[in-house]
């Protein structure tokens, strides 16, 4: 897709859904590692006033690096807390997150709502 093809394509999205604070990529692409896509990207979050989230599903993505170049911040996932989908597993992530919270400050987990009742 063409810079113009991104650019509309994600505008008349953010336009459908309504109003929103920002953005994340939800799955794994090879877009998040494409700093020229990527820029296209941040150049609109940063026009609209929104942030961006990078879930970090990918091994290389390029979106911090380049939020910083563009004097925007970008914010990156630290740890997914349903990796696991069990109560305990649960736990323990979210010790992680508390040891990781402490070590930098804060913490920025994602995670899927569930209406799994053997969670429980």
């Amino acid at each position: 897709m063409s810079a113009d093809e991104i650019r509309h394509l994600v505008s008349a999205n953010l336009d459908t859904v309504g109003p929103v604070k920002g953005m994340n990529n939800h799955q794994g692409s090879a877009f998040t590692q494409n700093a020229e896509k990527m820029e296209i990207i941040l150049r609109l979050c940063r026009e609209r006033g929104l942030l961006f989230l990078d879930s970090c599903t990918t091994p290389q993505p390029v979106s911090v690096s380049l939020g910083t170049r563009l004097d925007f911040p970008v914010w990156r996932n630290d740890l997914f807390l349903d990796h696991k989908l069990t109560f305990r597993a649960l736990l323990y992530r979210l010790a992680d997150a508390l040891h990781w919270a402490n070590k930098q400050g804060y913490v920025v987990m994602i995670g899927h709502i569930t209406h799994r009742k053997d969670l429980y």
